[in-house]
């Protein structure tokens, strides 16, 4: 049984193979019961100060881990341009957000 981290690895090492980095996801859609993934990508990145995956991925994994979420309980992570989504099934539906810091550009 591949845990959250595990997968969230492979899953930022295949897209990264294929030239994707965080600042071009709209979300990660999960299939429930299977490891079918869809990513759906943005016409345009977030900006260059966006985080990177593995961090963004590294601070899901330590909730899951924190709150016994199990890989077949996530349903979606969305990456906007201001807080990262990770929604959660189950009877309370948990959504997790993480702001991101905003930046100056002097």
């Amino acid at each position: 049984m591949l845990t959250v981290r595990e997968f969230m690895g492979a899953v930022a090492d295949e897209l990264a193979m294929r030239g994707t980095s965080a600042r071009d996801l709209v979300a990660l859609q999960f299939e429930a019961g299977s490891f079918d993934l869809t990513v759906i990508v943005r016409p345009e990145p977030h900006p260059a100060s966006y985080p990177e995956l593995v961090d963004i991925f590294d601070i899901v994994s330590e909730t899951c881990e924190q709150d016994g979420i199990a890989l077949s309980d996530i349903t979606r992570i969305t990456f906007f341009d201001t807080e990262i989504n990770l929604e959660c099934s189950g009877v309370d539906g948990a959504v997790y957000t993480y702001p991101l810091e905003p930046v100056t550009v002097h």
